[in-house]
């Protein structure tokens, strides 16, 4: 049993679905954090182009606040747009004129001092923009303007700079709070697969388990199942083919001690002892308790005549074995004749998809035991086993009828099968015919 729990199909299917919505999860997770990463240099570019193109507008169609006039020199330019800039947390706006600091925004953004390295590597880099990535720290935008006053002039340059540490942290974070949802679903994920999968393997555990049970109790259960789902149909299509193979056993046997019974009885009585073989030989060309058999277009009333030449009331064609049916009405036979005093009667009726063959003993009435004796598994003799046999084979049934104004009549009902007509509807008024309709 241990065995069993760590291979069985609710693990593996556990596993495999588990393993699919963990790569899923993770899939989301890594695509999710590679966008964020991704989106924060862009940002941050942006922020920097924005700020030095609104220092080059201002340059460009600004007026002095206070003179309503063009800005008398660069200096007060630089003064003018850092007075009016609110920068955000992650940034820093510095005015440079000939190397020096000269002015700050106010409280807001990020502070820098003189000397501070950025600044010294924004002022050294031959470029107007790049990245400074400190030896602690994640990577610094930054982005310079310098102001042309034409010769003599002072050089006045204005340098943004766009930090991302905070962005940085925010990913983490937030790729914390993700991961710890993906590890929820996840546990979700296993809660619900398993009842799933226990639910949808339910079929097969019960099978499994009435399966071990019937075979140590030496039976066989016939299982209920609800649903129409492919593993439902393999589970009640089991379970129906060992009650079924488990029945066929009990026939089989039933058949044999009949068959061993008879035999012992017949030693000193040779037509039983004939008789018991004929039953034998026309068993061995049929399987006790299953179905299908080589079959032709056959005239039923040859049949019924064959075994009585008064069979008035015979006609009609059915897709049937021929050898068979003739085995069947010796058996039927053999099961009256000792209880009959008068002649058996046979009949043969063909009525749509239905044919019915029979034999009647008229002065014989049978009780409820001997009825079923004659047409039930397990058999209680070879007569009872071949008449079964014939009619299970044909996808048909054994039945039997008793009463005292007509005796009793054992019917062969069987599908007809194939191209026929029926005769036998225009005599509708026969008393016999009409009764082994019911």
């Amino acid at each position: 049993m241990p065995d069993m729990a760590r291979h069985s199909s609710r693990s593996r299917l556990l596993f495999w679905l588990l393993g699919l919505v963990a790569i899923s999860l993770l899939a989301i997770v890594l695509t999710t954090r590679t966008v964020l990463l991704g989106a924060v240099p862009e940002k941050a570019n942006e922020d920097v182009i924005q700020e030095l193109e609104e220092f080059r507008s201002l340059a460009q169609v600004g007026v002095d606040p206070e003179t309503s006039q063009p800005f008398a020199s660069n200096t007060r330019l630089l003064q003018v747009f850092l007075s009016r800039q609110i920068p955000t947390r992650d940034e820093a706006l510095v005015g440079i004129v000939d190397g020096r600091l000269v002015g700050l925004p106010g409280p807001a953004g990020r502070s820098l001092a003189e000397g501070d390295p950025l600044i010294q590597h924004a002022t050294e880099s031959p470029m107007p923009a790049g990245v400074y990535v400190p030896d602690d720290g994640d990577p610094i935008h930054w982005g310079t303007v310098t102001v042309d006053g034409g010769e003599g002039s002072q050089e006045v340059k204005l340098m943004v700079a766009r930090f991302t540490d905070s962005d940085y942290r925010e990913i983490a974070e937030l790729m914390r709070v993700v991961a710890l949802v993906a590890a929820g679903v996840l546990v979700l994920a296993a809660f619900l697969a398993w009842l799933i999968t226990g639910r949808l393997l339910a079929p097969i555990r019960k099978v499994s388990h009435q399966a071990a049970e019937d075979s140590r109790s030496g039976s066989a259960t016939r299982l209920g199942f609800d649903g129409t789902d492919e593993i439902t149909e393999l589970a009640r299509a089991y379970n129906d083919a060992w009650v079924r193979e488990y029945e066929v056993r009990g026939i089989n046997q039933s058949v044999t001690q009949a068959a061993a019974r008879e035999i012992r009885e017949g030693i000193n009585q040779p037509e039983k002892l004939r008789a018991t073989c004929e039953s034998l030989m026309a068993l061995s060309r049929l399987a006790p308790g299953t179905r299908g058999i080589a079959t032709e277009q056959a005239d039923l009333g040859v049949i019924a005549r064959d075994f009585d030449a008064q069979a008035f009331d015979a006609s009609g064609t059915a897709q049937v074995d021929r050898t068979a049916l003739a085995d069947a009405l010796r058996a039927i036979a053999g099961m009256l004749a000792p209880h009959a005093q008068q002649p058996l009667r046979a009949g043969a009726h063909v009525n749509g998809d239905t044919a019915r063959l029979w034999i009647t003993a008229a002065d014989f009435v049978a009780d409820d035991e001997q009825a079923a004796a004659m047409i039930s598994w397990p058999v209680s003799s070879t007569y009872a086993a071949v008449v079964r046999t014939v009619a299970d084979s044909h996808g048909g049934r054994a039945l039997v009828t008793a009463d005292a104004s007509s005796g009793t009549t054992v019917l062969l009902e069987l599908p007809a099968g194939g191209e026929h007509h029926d005769e036998s509807s225009k005599k509708s008024n026969s008393r016999d015919a009409d009764r082994n309709k019911q």
